[in-house]
């Protein structure tokens, strides 16, 4: 007990030069480890000793061992129920956030900027698991405080970092603590995603971290709050005439659909009317692909159905937005965003494509499209699809190309598909006119025999 007394009045560890400074934190990691039991009766005072000592650091291997030392007292709980002492020690080396020198590594300094990015993140997220609730709600509520403020600031290192603490941090922060920042975080990360629109990865990464904050979202009414708030942010840019912020306004929303939220249905309204003119119909049907194809529900758009099967439908269109239809099909169909009556009715003129578009591109990703309808309408795809694709018919390359794409789903009866293709090759195998039609088989057959049962094979 009298150790204590004598490090406070006789050891001013900031006075001493760096060698030593290193040693009174080995020496402090020490005691920590080796002298629990005194520890348990004298932790605030020894805390205070640490926070005195390693206030204002700058050398990087003191920094380093401080770093540890600090994350070794949050783990240990020394502080006990004291809020002050828990401020101070994420305070003494929360300024440290981010580190923004480049330490020279040399034989004798071997520390490098990652070693003492990675120490530092790990003391600074060690209070949220240390399991005293007053540690977490309070630094959950300070690295909060500093992720939103190094996310609005000029630096893009300080934003990627950030992004990274975040990241880090959103499976251990307080929940409370993430709702009474959400609408400053998602302000914040809206304006990044637009001003850093040519730098594809920073991109990436807030896109990420968007999501990550969403998936965090446990609450139904959070994630429709935080939908809401975004929504009322983006909403104007998803409107036509299509301006630059459209696809910053279409990233946002995506990742916030990892939140359980339905963003397509709010979305629609806003992005239906560009699919009816011709200079916004491509941007408009890839924003829908977008964000269909995250969504994690989604309720029956009558308007959408109409558009989308205008658009299948007009011989007008360019080739590159007649395969985005396409592919806007399948991802609403996936998100149940047409009806039963209406994905029939589609699905039919998908099959012409299919089987008569002059482009073998565009028969090609239709004949995808139709597997996948096929998953959605099994029945319908037996009773009125397969029939036509038969006889003379498979002659058409096109008509092989979208049968081979059913032997895949299940109920469409494999072995009566090969077995129908096997008996075309046989029958028309010295027949030039086939040749385009029995490579397209072969091909398919190829494919699928390895996956039929031995029986069967």
């Amino acid at each position: 007990m009298r150790l204590l007394p004598t490090l406070q009045q006789e050891l001013h560890v900031p006075t001493l030069s760096a060698e030593n400074r290193l040693h009174c934190g080995k020496f402090m990691r020490e005691l920590h480890s080796r002298q629990r039991q005194w520890l348990e009766q004298v932790g605030p005072e020894f805390v205070t000793l640490c926070i005195s000592s390693f206030d204002g650091e700058t050398d990087p291997q003191v920094l380093l061992c401080g770093f540890k030392l600090f994350e070794e007292l949050m783990s240990s709980c020394l502080a006990g129920e004291n809020e002050n002492l828990w401020d101070e020690l994420l305070d003494v080396i929360m300024c440290y956030f981010p580190v923004d020198f480049e330490p020279e590594s040399t034989a004798e300094n071997p520390v490098t900027r990652k070693d003492l990015v990675d120490g530092l993140m790990a003391a600074m997220l060690s209070g949220l698991s240390c399991g005293v609730p007053i540690a977490k709600k309070r630094h959950s509520a300070a690295l909060m405080e500093l992720i939103c403020e190094k996310l609005g600031s000029d630096s893009a290192a300080a934003i990627d970092d950030a992004i990274a603490l975040l990241d880090a941090a959103l499976p251990q922060l307080h929940k409370a603590v993430l709702e009474s920042k959400l609408k400053e975080f998602l302000q914040i990360m809206v304006i990044n995603l637009g001003q850093r629109e040519q730098d594809k990865p920073a991109q990436e990464q807030i896109v990420k971290c968007i999501e990550s904050f969403a998936s965090s979202v446990s609450d139904t009414q959070l994630a429709k709050q935080g939908l809401t708030l975004l929504f009322d942010m983006v909403g104007e840019y998803l409107k036509p005439p299509f301006r630059a912020t459209l696809w910053p306004a279409v990233k946002s929303l995506k990742a916030w659909s990892a939140s359980g939220a339905d963003v397509i249905s709010l979305a629609l309204p806003n992005l239906i009317p560009g699919l009816s003119s011709p200079a916004s119909s491509g941007e408009a049907l890839d924003s829908i692909v977008e964000l269909a194809n995250s969504s994690r529900s989604g309720s029956e758009n009558s308007a959408l159905e109409d558009e989308l099967l205008k658009s299948i439908t007009n011989k007008e269109v360019s080739l590159q937005t007649k395969l985005l239809s396409i592919s806007a099909v399948a991802a609403c169909a996936k998100s149940s965003l047409i009806s039963h009556s209406g994905l029939e009715a589609i699905t039919m003129e998908v099959f012409d494509l299919a089987t008569k578009a002059d482009s073998l591109e565009l028969c090609k990703e239709a004949s995808h499209c139709m597997s996948f309808l096929a998953e959605k309408l099994p029945n319908f795809i037996r009773d009125n699809i397969l029939p036509r694709l038969t006889g003379n018919a498979l002659k058409q390359e096109t008509f092989v190309l979208l049968l081979c794409q059913f032997i895949n789903n299940d109920g469409f009866l494999p072995f009566e598909i090969c077995h129908k293709l096997i008996t075309m090759c046989t029958k028309h195998q010295f027949d030039n006119g086939w040749d385009a039609a029995i490579l397209a088989a072969l091909a398919g057959l190829q494919e699928t025999v390895p996956k039929l049962n031995s029986s069967k094979l």
